[in-house]
């Protein structure tokens, strides 16, 4: 016999487990599960015995994480780690910050819509105190592409320093 690769073993795991463990397992959750109240059910689960290499669980991992879909507790869970203080918090895709200080997305929107009411004529004191955006002021100044150095100013950009 020939030597097997790394690869190839897993492939047998996998294989063994979805062809002979899987339907067998199926008949004893159907049987028990009969025995059981219809709310309740038996289930066994397979996830330890096809969990492939660390590599790939990592990087499974990080994308699940990335897209929202656990949490970093939900991952310790599966690698028989402790939880962490706050742990249980979802993430927010692509930024991946917690999900409690996504108010980010939100403030873009109102700015956004800020802009719309203002340029189809609404007084901007209303529309940023209905969106609940806070007034800012403006210096008067020409923006910066327009702006020629002699233009400015002494104190103007001051920083309070």
């Amino acid at each position: 016999p020939g030597s097997q690769s790394y690869n190839s073993n897993e492939q047998n795991a996998i294989s063994f487990v979805t062809h002979t463990l899987r339907p067998w397992l199926s008949k004893l959750e159907d049987a028990f599960s009969n025995l059981l109240p219809d709310t309740a059910f038996i289930a066994f689960s397979t996830d330890d015995l096809l969990r492939g290499d660390y590599a790939t669980r990592l990087e499974g991992y990080s994308k699940m994480l990335q897209n929202g879909v656990f949490t970093v507790n939900e991952v310790r869970r599966k690698e028989n780690m402790r939880p962490l203080d706050n742990g249980d918090v979802a993430r927010v895709p692509l930024t991946n910050v917690d999900i409690n200080a996504a108010g980010l997305v939100e403030d873009e929107t109102k700015v956004a819509m800020a802009q719309k009411l203002i340029s189809m004529g609404f007084v901007p004191e209303d529309v940023l105190k209905s969106l609940g955006l806070a007034p800012i002021a403006h210096t008067g100044l020409p923006t910066v592409q327009l702006q020629n150095p002699t233009q400015v100013p002494d104190g103007s950009y001051e920083t309070g320093e």
